[in-house]
C-alpha cells in the first residue's frame, strides 16, 4: 500500500515526549518521522539521514545522539513503534474501503444485472416470431458459428489487469525489500513509473504492480550487486543508473513475472 496523503498527529503525546528537544532537534525529529512515514523504515546511514534532516555531517553527530533515542535501530533500519502502528492502522483501513467498494459494485451489477436480463428477456419475446412461422432466407442460410468455452475453463488471466496509475508509490513492505536489497526505494520508484507509463498498450497492463515492482528491484540489485543504496538520496541519478534500472524493468517484463 502507498503511504496514506496524512498522518495522524498527536500533538500532546508528541509535546509530553519532546519538552525538552531545541528548535533542531525537533526540526530534525519530525523530519524523521515525516520520511518514516512516506518511506518507510529509514536505513542507518548517517550521511541518508542528514540529508533528510537537511543538517551538516558535524550538525547530524550531535543530533543523532538525542533523536536516535526516539527509534529502534536494527538490522541496518531505524523503526519507530507509533508511526509503524500508525501506517498498519491506515492500511487496514485502506482495505476496508476497497473492501466495501468491490461489495458495493458488486450489489450494483447483480442490480442493474438483473434488471437488464429482463428487459432484454422482454425485447427478445416481443420480437420473436411465432413457432411455427417459417424461417427467412437469411435464418435458413446464414448459421452462427458455434462458440466455444476456453479449454479446460481457463480464463484469461489479464481480465483484471490494470495500467500503473500515475500517482503510484510503492508500500511500506516495497521500500523496506527495496532497503534490504541495499537499494533507494524513491529512486527506483521515479524511474518505475516513467518506464512503464511509456509503455502503450496492453503490454503496459499487470495484475499486481507491487510484485512488479519488487521484482524489478531484485533484476536490479543482480545486475548491479546492489550498487544503488539510499548514499546519494538527494542527487540526481546518473545516467548509468537510469540505463541499468531500465535494463532491470525489461529483464523482468521479459520472464512475464509481474
Amino acid at each position: 500500500m502507498s503511504a496514506p496523503v496524512w498522518m495522524k498527529f498527536y500533538v500532546g503525546d508528541y509535546l509530553g515526549d519532546t519538552m525538552h528537544l531545541t528548535r533542531d532537534q525537533h526540526g530534525a525529529y519530525l523530519l524523521l518521522i515525516f520520511a518514516y512515514w512516506r518511506n518507510g523504515s529509514l536505513p542507518d546511514d548517517d550521511e541518508v539521514l542528514a540529508g533528510i534532516t537537511k543538517s551538516s555531517p558535524e550538525e547530524w553527530r550531535s543530533l543523532r545522539q538525542v533523536v536516535a533515542k526516539f527509534f529502534r535501530i536494527r538490522g541496518g533500519f531505524w523503526r519507530q513503534k507509533r508511526v509503524e502502528a500508525e501506517l498498519r492502522d491506515a492500511e487496514k483501513i485502506e482495505k476496508a474501503r476497497r473492501a466495501a467498494g468491490l461489495k458495493g459494485a458488486e450489489v450494483r451489477w447483480q442490480t442493474h444485472g438483473k434488471g437488464n436480463r429482463k428487459r432484454m428477456a422482454k425485447a427478445m419475446r416481443s420480437h420473436s416470431p411465432p413457432l411455427d412461422s417459417p424461417p427467412t432466407d437469411s435464418e435458413s442460410e446464414v448459421e452462427p458459428p458455434p462458440i466455444s468455452p476456453p479449454p479446460n475453463g481457463a480464463h484469461d488471466g489479464r481480465e483484471q489487469a490494470s495500467r500503473l496509475p500515475l500517482d503510484w508509490q510503492p508500500d511500506a513492505a516495497d521500500r523496506e525489500f527495496a532497503g534490504e536489497l541495499g537499494l533507494d526505494a524513491g529512486k527506483i520508484a521515479d524511474q518505475f513509473r516513467d518506464y512503464w507509463q511509456a509503455i502503450p498498450g496492453r503490454k503496459a497492463t499487470r495484475l499486481d504492480w507491487h510484485a512488479t515492482f519488487r521484482n524489478a528491484c531484485r533484476h536490479y540489485a543482480t545486475r548491479t550487486g546492489g550498487n544503488g543504496s539510499g548514499r546519494g538520496t538527494h542527487r540526481p541519478a546518473a545516467p548509468g543508473f537510469t540505463s541499468a534500472i531500465r535494463r532491470a524493468f525489461a529483464d523482468a517484463d521479459d520472464e512475464n513475472l509481474g
